[in-house]
């Protein structure tokens, strides 16, 4: 999928998070942001904590990076997509510059000294559909080991709704282009976070029940916050 993400990073658009939202219509994709975005910062209201330090896993365009300064120290976005990280650092610097925020090119499930760790905020948005099943176990391993004790993970992951759903090298006539996918359950998705000792506090639909933007009856978009459970 890398490669994916890199030739989306080329795309000229002009509503710069429509790459990320995989979203041909700029204004419906701009629309779609701020609705999630609205529902995202009502979670960390609700949360009511300031963090010490963040880490956003699958950063892209950097949508979510400057609300997570708002409640965090420090924010270390990365992304393995080099190209989609480097416009959302650009359009991020070009609204204003923060120290609070640091970035990271490449795969951070590799660093045994990952930046600002440990991490008392983990934010994942739309990323696990693209890992497989090893990646994913990776990504498990990387937050157990670099999460504090009171650690809390928000996330924003589209889940199958009925059952797993599996989208393989399917041509998108959106993206003109091959795209893959999987659609895990929410109840698969609780049960892998169980094991590292994180547990479900709050999960939402992203989009109300007739939502144009439930685009899909395969699949629909959710907002979980996990909290971790002391060993």
């Amino acid at each position: 999928m890398n490669e994916f993400w890199e030739k989306q990073s080329l795309k000229k658009v002009s509503y710069i998070h429509s790459i990320s939202n995989l979203t041909k219509n700029q204004e419906l994709s701009e629309e779609k942001s701020q609705i999630e975005m609205a529902k995202v910062e009502e979670c960390f209201h609700e949360i009511k904590r300031k963090f010490n330090s963040s880490i956003e896993i699958g950063a892209g365009t950097c949508q979510w990076t400057s609300l997570l300064s708002k409640f965090s120290k420090s924010v270390l976005a990365t992304d393995t997509a080099e190209g989609m990280l480097k416009k959302g650092k650009e359009y991020l610097e070009s609204k204003s510059k923060s120290r609070s925020i640091s970035y990271f090119y490449g795969d951070i499930l590799e660093k045994r000294l990952p930046q600002n760790s440990p991490y008392d905020l983990f934010f994942i948005s739309g990323l696990i559909l693209y890992l497989d099943e090893k990646t994913l176990l990776k990504l498990l391993k990387f937050i157990n080991t670099f999460a504090t004790n009171n650690s809390i993970i928000v996330m924003r992951e589209p889940v199958g709704v009925k059952k797993e759903y599996i989208l393989d090298n399917i041509f998108s006539a959106d993206l003109q282009m091959n795209y893959s996918a999987i659609y895990r359950t929410e109840k698969d998705l609780l049960n892998k976070f169980d094991k590292i000792n994180f547990v479900e506090s709050k999960n939402i639909w992203v989009h109300q029940d007739g939502s144009k933007f439930n685009r899909w009856s395969e699949t629909r978009l959710k907002l979980f916050i996990l909290k971790r459970m002391q060993k």
